[in-house]
């Protein structure tokens, strides 16, 4: 029986400048040299994944790496439809049982984590960044539409996961309390 691929999937575009996609690019790449791993991205390019992937790390795309580029063609879908072709893949793999599990860090997809966790029972974790659970709590932040519904999903979505993937200690003691 293959190993269950850990599948992380990144709302941002690949290849862009961005520092989120150097951090993913570098996560899936660590993930890879260990376990199956699928980085489901918005593609930003025509360019071959390898060739990207190589300007962003400097290496090639370990053997245990699958990355799967969401808009093929310069046609990169919208947020909503990103999420979508995102949940049918991890159907896909997990009805053949070979998701092992599900990594996000975009907040807009955690009501789908939470889908995909309670409808494929498939282990799913969230990759803390930023934090919305209490939003007096972040006086930094004019309470607009965006931040209030990332406010929600954080709240309704949290509680139906397996767990949170948190980057520092502070961040850490910061999500136990909320």
């Amino acid at each position: 029986m293959n190993e269950k691929k850990i599948i992380y999937i990144h709302t941002g575009e690949w290849p862009s400048p961005s520092p989120s996609i150097i951090f993913v690019t570098g996560t899936v790449y660590g993930l890879a040299h260990h376990t199956p791993t699928v980085l489901i991205i918005r593609n930003n390019s025509p360019e071959p994944s390898r060739d990207i992937f190589h300007s962003i790390t400097g290496t090639d795309i370990p053997e245990l790496l699958e990355i799967e580029r969401v808009g093929y063609g310069g046609k990169t879908p919208g947020h909503t439809g990103f999420f979508k072709k995102a949940v049918e893949y991890v159907s896909t793999l997990a009805k053949k049982g070979d998701a092992g599990a599900v990594i996000t860090r975009s907040i807009g997809f955690l009501p789908y984590l939470a889908y995909i966790r309670k409808r494929y029972s498939v282990p799913c974790f969230f990759e803390t960044h930023d934090f919305y659970g209490d939003l007096a709590f972040r006086t930094d932040l004019k309470k607009k539409l965006h931040i209030r519904k990332n406010s929600l999903y954080e709240r309704l979505s949290l509680p139906r996961l397996d767990g949170l993937i948190c980057l520092t200690e502070s961040q850490k003691k910061l999500f136990e309390r909320y």
